[in-house]
């Protein structure tokens, strides 16, 4: 009854030896707290950044600009061809050619080493501010008055359910949890199909189940790849929090005790779930170069929850959201982000944990039965109503 149990233990510490297998696991977390600190480190850099922009005016009188924080103006009269050999030499970042009459400006003039430079769009949003005023000057219109009249008015949303009031932060997060799961589900899968492809190939199958039940053997391999994936999951999201907290003062309020618990019990249910999945096509496939197209579909099946990721953020409680949310095939990822970001009723979670469930107890008895037959078939494809028929003899 727990020959289980000892195939779970060998199959993860077969895979836990894997020099590849331990590399990937631990350079995710090294090259996310690299990012984040690459990133913080270009931000605070950005802003301690000086940029000397030259000014001029087309009519060779001195020209003036208001301040602009992280610029500093040349403002010495200069030629087209003085300023453009001032930007090749990097005396400058940039040079600006006002023309005499601001307010009838259309076109102003940027010299730029390279095409669209970051400062250009800065100096463009200061310039428009100061061309709308010379043209009022010249309308004779007080500032007062072109400031009332352009005056912006925003459209304040206010959340009926202040609940659901999440944060394009938490959004954030709910997009990375579908990210997390993805990710860890198909290295599982790589794996696990390496090894099952391994022992068909070298035929050792027809002594393991000599030894023990196809049953307990394809259950064995299920328990084991499904903790190495949340493994890998846990290890890849607490690194992340790990390192929001170093680099970021408060945490989104997606993340919050309740919201990882529910990603963590939907992620070890999903995984299981998956992995049957999985482990039911690698039993019909005689190795990775034959597999057909048919079963090829099978590998995108985690992908799926993808095509619905935009319209789940932006109206998660819609009435298809919720159908779709309660699959097997989507509920592992769709009800954890939903959950973080408010979108969920208490009722839909324990509705889709309880079909996932049950999802999960049919592919895993299907697992059984294609490993049984599929994994002693050599030198033939299965088709897809085989494989219905061999399901449905368990």
């Amino acid at each position: 009854m727990h020959d289980w149990i000892t195939v779970a233990r060998w199959e993860t510490l077969r895979l836990m030896r894997r020099k590849d297998f331990v590399i990937s696991t631990l350079l995710i977390p090294v090259l996310v707290a690299a990012g984040i600190g690459v990133t913080v480190f270009l931000e605070q850099r950005n802003e301690g950044k000086v940029t000397r922009i030259a000014v001029t005016r087309a009519d060779g009188a001195t020209a003036s600009m208001p301040e602009l924080k992280g610029f500093v103006w040349v403002t010495e009269p200069r030629s087209r061809e003085a300023l453009a050999a001032m930007v090749n030499e990097r005396e400058v970042e940039g040079a600006v050619i006002l023309p005499a009459d601001l307010a009838a400006a259309d076109t102003i003039d940027a010299l730029v080493r390279w095409p669209r430079q970051d400062w250009v769009e800065r100096v463009e949003t200061l310039l428009e501010k100061e061309i709308r005023l010379a043209r009022a000057d010249a309308a004779g219109l007080p500032v007062g008055t072109l400031d009332a009249l352009d005056r912006p008015v925003r459209l304040a949303e206010r959340v009926t359910q202040p609940e659901r009031g999440r944060s394009r932060a938490d959004r954030i997060v709910a997009f990375g949890l579908m990210m997390l799961i993805v990710m860890s589900v198909f290295t599982a899968i790589a794996y696990m199909g390496i090894g099952i492809s391994g022992e068909k190939q070298a035929r050792v199958t027809e002594v393991i189940v000599s030894a023990i039940s196809p049953q307990s053997w394809i259950d064995g391999k299920i328990a084991a790849y499904t903790g190495v994936g949340l493994l890998q999951a846990v290890v890849w999201a607490l690194t992340v929090v790990v390192a929001m907290l170093f680099f970021i003062t408060e945490l989104p309020k997606a993340i919050n005790p309740a919201s990882l618990g529910v990603s963590l019990v939907f992620c070890l249910t999903g995984f299981a779930f998956y992995i049957a999945l999985m482990a039911m096509v690698m039993a019909t496939i005689k190795d990775l170069q034959s597999t057909t197209k048919f079963q090829a579909y099978f590998m995108f099946i985690p992908f799926l929850p993808f095509f619905f990721m935009e319209a789940v953020l932006q109206n998660p409680d819609a009435t298809w959201v919720v159908v779709v949310s309660l699959l097997p095939v989507f509920s592992p990822m769709l009800v954890p982000a939903r959950f973080a970001i408010g979108g969920i009723a208490g009722w839909e979670v324990a509705a889709a944990f309880l079909l996932l469930l049950v999802g999960f107890h049919f592919v895993r008895r299907a697992a059984g039965a294609a490993f049984r037959i599929g994994m002693l078939m050599y030198g033939k494809e299965i088709s897809l109503p085989e494989l219905w028929r061999w399901a449905k003899t368990e």
